[in-house]
């Protein structure tokens, strides 16, 4: 599924740059820090609930959609995020409860990483409206 070196390194890096628990506002800003700092690509722009297009275009991650988000209970959710590998990037769909989305990297413990890191959670499924996983590759 993963490069693991790679996934890992991602990680690393935004674990070292976000080291704070909470998030302030700017998930889309942070994992576009994160990835040009840690594979040295330009960075990017747009929201969390636009990260899924973004990714699509980029080789050094592979689309993973062997899951279904609508079927998925919450608590289910929450625990295959836990099985990604560090350095996933998974992108959430806007709902009106959250008109912009979010984007978090993993980091293989447990944990997303954005703006800030926190472990992960059950809110996923009611605040939004899908959910795009993609694994390191590179």
């Amino acid at each position: 599924m993963a490069s693991d070196d790679y996934g890992q390194n991602i990680a690393n890096v935004a674990a070292s740059m976000y080291p704070n628990r909470g998030f302030g506002g700017y998930c889309a800003t942070g994992v576009s820090n994160i990835l040009a700092a840690a594979t040295g690509k330009p960075k990017t722009s747009g929201n969390g609930c636009d990260y899924a297009n973004v990714m699509r275009g980029r080789s050094d991650f592979a689309e993973y959609t062997d899951f279904d988000f609508n079927s998925m209970s919450a608590g289910q959710i929450q625990e295959f995020l836990k099985t990604l590998p560090a350095g996933t990037v998974v992108s959430f769909g806007a709902t009106a409860k959250n008109q912009y989305g979010h984007v978090m990297i993993m980091d293989g413990k447990g944990n997303e990483i954005s703006d800030g890191t926190n472990p992960i959670g059950t809110y996923y499924k009611s605040w939004y409206s899908s959910m795009s996983v993609f694994t390191p590759v590179a």
